[in-house]
């Protein structure tokens, strides 16, 4: 199969007993529309390649780190190498990020739309083939949770009510909190348990952020994802005036599980009081997973002999 290219640009609100469940669609950067025009071609004649794609997640679109303008990732075009192009970009780098909606702001959802026309290959007469057209997206993205939790003294265990709320931000990874014992009531050399729950529920495969992306000095694009790099989650924990015991901010993580049984990943983090605690008190945590996605869509067309 040859491979034809163009860089894309670089993808709910619930709350209550310290636990996050996202609402709406989950899903992130979406192809919304893929269609191969005309279904059926003689050898020689022009088909035509349209994809639209939408952020239809609660994030922008992950940009280069050394350049907030860059996104990160790709838009791939697979057809059969003997399909030629006449029109649309091949290896070509994107600068455009796609936004989340903003209702509060206005703003839409971020949306573009992509072309190609390519000749179909040339067959004997009498001779018919069905070939698969591929549009995938590779984008790297983030969920993120926000929220706070109420912890308490010894003193004032018998008050300890006020429950650990969250909210997450959409998106193809799925994210969930839990606060245990909630609340806390804890002295300083004590600690409670942060529960992070992964799962990606979208139509793609999570993969180590950073990995597909367009080298401007090299001119060339990287977007073969080796097995060793799928699945993986960077995870970053922002918790002032608590420690990080385990060490989950910073890490990188595995979902485990195959791509038809939602891979998923539980991790407990241990997180205790920096100094010692005279009144309950409220401290924010926010939890943020960084990764990179690529999901497709696959059109078809019939080429006839002549």
């Amino acid at each position: 199969m040859a491979v034809f290219s163009a860089l894309l640009v670089s993808g709910c609100i619930g709350q209550g007993g310290g636990t996050t469940t996202p609402v709406g669609e989950p899903i992130g950067v979406e192809i919304t529309d893929f269609a191969v025009e005309p279904s059926s071609v003689f050898s020689g004649s022009t088909a035509r390649v349209i994809m639209n794609i939408q952020n239809n997640g609660g994030a922008n679109m992950l940009t280069d780190p050394a350049l907030s303008t860059k996104p990160m990732g790709l838009i791939l075009l697979i057809a059969a190498s003997d399909w030629k192009f006449t029109s649309g970009l091949s290896n070509e780098s994107w600068v455009k990020v796609l936004k989340r909606a903003d209702p509060a702001t206005g703003q839409t959802a971020g949306q573009d739309i992509f072309r190609w026309s390519m000749t179909a290959p040339a067959l004997s007469k009498g001779q018919t083939r069905t070939d698969n057209i591929i549009g995938r997206i590779y984008y790297d993205y983030e969920t993120v949770a926000r929220g706070s939790v109420w912890i308490y003294p010894e003193s004032e265990r018998d008050s300890a009510t006020a429950g650990a709320t969250f909210s997450t931000t959409d998106g193809p990874l799925k994210m969930t909190i839990k606060v245990d014992p909630d609340p806390p009531v804890l002295k300083q050399t004590e600690s409670f348990t942060l529960t992070i729950n992964l799962e990606n529920i979208g139509t793609g495969t999570v993969y180590k952020n950073g990995t597909a992306f367009y080298n401007n000095t090299e001119d060339k694009f990287y977007y073969n994802i080796d097995e060793n790099k799928k699945n993986l989650v960077t995870l970053e924990v922002n918790a002032p005036g608590l420690s990080d015991d385990d060490k989950c901010s910073g890490s990188t993580e595995e979902l485990l599980g195959s791509s038809t049984q939602s891979p998923k990943i539980t991790m407990y983090c241990d997180m205790s009081l920096n100094s010692e605690l005279n009144a309950k008190q409220n401290y924010p945590i926010t939890v943020r997973a960084v990764y990179g996605y690529y999901t497709e869509k696959v059109g078809q067309v019939t080429i006839s002999g002549k």
